[in-house]
């Protein structure tokens, strides 16, 4: 998590510049209402940080580029000002927790941490999706639309011990739902994001499945069921 921590302690800087904005300090407005900018580069990504001023107030923009892959793609959330100690401190507490260390272990028992949520002061809400890949341990951090009630997460525990999380997000293509799949003894985390137009024919799909395996089981219980009684009823 060295890039989470970096933006943690990047966070932090921004809090303290905007408190000392609203204590009255010299304020020198760059280009584009440009207050404050920061950069982390960690493998292949780069986080840009711009807090930034317009005729609806201070915001903070976070902009992620990936050199692999088609270049210049470039995805991003913004949050009001206000709301950076609240991403900063759900932040620290997901890295106290569940960081450094924490998942670099073969501990079978290790279990990663249900997504955390935070409402900012517009009513935008920030989901905090704690992962683990063979590139390392990471925190995915989405936005959804403040004018669209979503569902609570949810999970279900498979009879393997597999665990999959249902989160409802919705974002400037729409809404839609990221199932994820962890396995408890390595950590690994994946994904797949289904749009709500999908979602009929998901259901419709595995409920196709379901009625499909219920009624082959039900026709091999009734064969060997059959089997038994022509075997007891047979003369000797």
């Amino acid at each position: 998590m060295t890039a989470a921590v970096a933006f943690r302690d990047h966070l932090d800087k921004f809090v303290k510049f905007f408190d000392g904005l609203a204590s009255g300090e010299q304020l020198n407005v760059g280009e584009n209402g440009q207050l404050k900018s920061e950069i982390i580069i960690y493998e292949s990504r780069r986080y840009y940080l711009d807090l930034k001023e317009n005729q609806r107030g201070r915001y903070l923009r976070v902009s992620q580029t990936v050199s692999r892959g088609v270049p210049g793609v470039r995805s991003q959330i913004a949050l009001p000002a206000p709301g950076m100690a609240q991403l900063r401190d759900a932040l620290k507490e997901l890295i106290d927790k569940f960081g450094e260390g924490y998942l670099n272990e073969s501990d079978p028992d290790i279990e990663l941490p249900e997504p955390k949520q935070v409402r900012a002061e517009n009513n935008k809400l920030f989901y905090f999706d704690v992962g683990h890949n063979e590139r390392g341990t990471f925190v995915r951090i989405s936005e959804s639309d403040p004018d669209i009630e979503l569902p609570e997460p949810k999970q279900v525990r498979a009879e393997n011990n597999k665990l999959f999380y249902f989160d409802v997000g919705h974002n400037e293509r729409g809404t839609f739902v990221r199932i994820s799949e962890v396995k408890q003894i390595s950590g690994h985390r994946s994904s797949i994001a289904v749009p709500q137009s999908s979602w009929g024919a998901f259901r419709d799909v595995l409920g196709e499945l379901m009625d499909k395996m219920t009624a082959a089981k039900n026709a091999e219980s009734g064969g060997e069921h059959t089997a038994t009684k022509s075997e007891a009823t047979t003369p000797a």
